[in-house]
């Protein structure tokens, strides 16, 4: 078992071909032994039938497919079906298009899947399962077999008594071992919660308190991309100047805006997930898996999926903007001086050990 959190983005740094750290990036003994993980895993593994977890265990395992560790095996004109199957006898059972006008569709719609990746999801499985089987015969070695015997009946996940919130590090933390394949509307709701919440925090922190707006000021201004040197060894001709205004100008307006702008996105989405959660409520007995959702539920998640996709797009270019500028980096990034740039090339384009970085 890698001993460290996150194996695979390890394996891809290292661009190491080896399946294995791709493939149960989770089992690992760095977050296993915090808090109440392991215990969350076991509950919910234990309690769950597989088809709960088949989809979230291969997007968990995405980084290999995409870097080429882990390919999945071809065959066409079937489909693996997992949904609502409950032995060993149907659970990824290969469906002939020919013989159900409805595999493919299903395959396309997410009921099923194509069966190089249903192969793959079967081997996470299979190793998952056969661990947790392991540990809980180690740990209950002076007990009868755990195959044999009555069941007990269910005593709810773990709780949580050490904290009187939710955080959304522990939630994160915990993600990849709760049951995915639920809509839990209400730990969605937990979430964006959270993160509205860190987000007006941050707003009265910046007004009523100097030095912490001093503070993200300061690291605003490091991870700018005006720090960084041109390829002759120049500044930025906003540094040059006394004091610096106009530089200092633009972060103080940038840490005003985008942490106003970053409040006003998180509530809107906050309020979005409230009326998700109504609509479901009203409409969820009209859900059936292999229908269209009704007019209205779908348009509550679509609007909600509208303002994700807009919120990620916003962190990801705030991302672009400060990685290269950050100060561990910055002595391995130049920017293009202006008389020798391409003039196909941005003054701003960067170079990262000889290779151009847009």
């Amino acid at each position: 078992m890698p001993s460290q959190h996150r194996p695979d983005i390890k394996a891809w740094r290292q661009q190491s071909k080896d399946r294995n750290p791709y493939m149960w990036p989770s089992i690992n003994l760095e977050d296993l032994v915090r808090s109440k993980n392991m215990l969350i895993l076991l509950h919910a593994r234990g309690r769950c039938q597989p088809h709960d977890f088949v989809h979230t265990d291969l997007e968990q395992a995405s980084l290999g497919e995409m870097s080429g560790a882990n390919s999945p095996a071809f065959l066409n004109g079937y489909t693996m079906l997992f949904h609502d199957r409950k032995n060993s006898g149907t659970y990824g059972e290969l469906v002939s298009w020919d013989e159900d006008e409805n595999a493919f569709e299903y395959m396309m719609n997410g009921v099923g899947m194509h069966p190089g990746r249903g192969l793959m999801a079967l081997e996470i499985q299979q190793r998952i399962w056969s661990f947790l089987v392991t540990w809980s015969e180690v740990l209950l070695r002076d007990l009868s077999p755990l195959t044999e015997g009555e069941i007990v009946s269910n005593p709810g996940p773990p709780t949580n008594q050490e904290t009187a919130f939710t955080s959304l590090e522990v939630i994160s933390m915990e993600a990849p071992y709760r049951v995915p394949a639920r809509l839990d509307l209400t730990r969605l709701e937990a979430i964006t919660y959270a993160e509205r919440n860190l987000k007006e925090d941050h707003l009265w922190a910046l007004r009523e308190d100097p030095s912490y707006f001093a503070d993200t000021v300061q690291e605003l201004a490091e991870h700018r991309q005006e720090m960084l040197l041109d390829t002759l060894g120049h500044e930025h001709p906003t540094l040059r100047e006394n004091g610096r205004p106009l530089f200092w100008n633009r972060v103080s307006a940038n840490a005003v805006v985008e942490s106003y702008l970053g409040f006003a996105t998180f509530d809107n989405i906050f309020k979005q997930v409230e009326t998700l959660i109504l609509v479901y409520a009203q409409r969820k007995d009209d859900i059936i898996l292999e229908r269209d959702l009704p007019a209205d539920l779908m348009d509550a998640f679509q609007h909600l999926r509208f303002s994700l996709d807009a919120a990620k797009k916003g962190l990801i270019k705030v991302l672009k903007v400060g990685l290269f500028a950050s100060p561990p980096g910055d002595n391995s990034v130049l920017v293009y001086h202006h008389s020798t740039r391409s003039p196909r090339r941005s003054r701003h384009n960067t170079v990262r050990h000889g290779k151009i970085m847009l």
